[in-house]
């Protein structure tokens, strides 16, 4: 049987954080999002806001993906 690929919009959230979907958790996008966020990103420390709203639109794009498929 084959495997249904993953969602665009799955794949896009993992390439946004650098995970890889295969190995997937909720704590590897929690994860990935804190480091993604924390140098460049985060608002509190003159951050990009936008590079801030896109990193978390994907952490919770994929947490919800991950309750829903699990």
């Amino acid at each position: 049987m084959p495997v249904n690929p993953l969602p665009i919009e799955i794949r896009k959230c993992c390439l946004r954080l650098g995970l890889q979907s295969a190995l997937m958790t909720r704590e590897s996008v929690h994860e990935a999002w804190k480091q993604q966020l924390a140098p460049t990103a985060h608002p509190d420390f003159a951050g990009d806001n936008e590079a801030a709203i896109e990193l978390n639109s994907a952490k919770d794009t994929l947490i919800k993906w991950l309750s829903v498929e699990n």
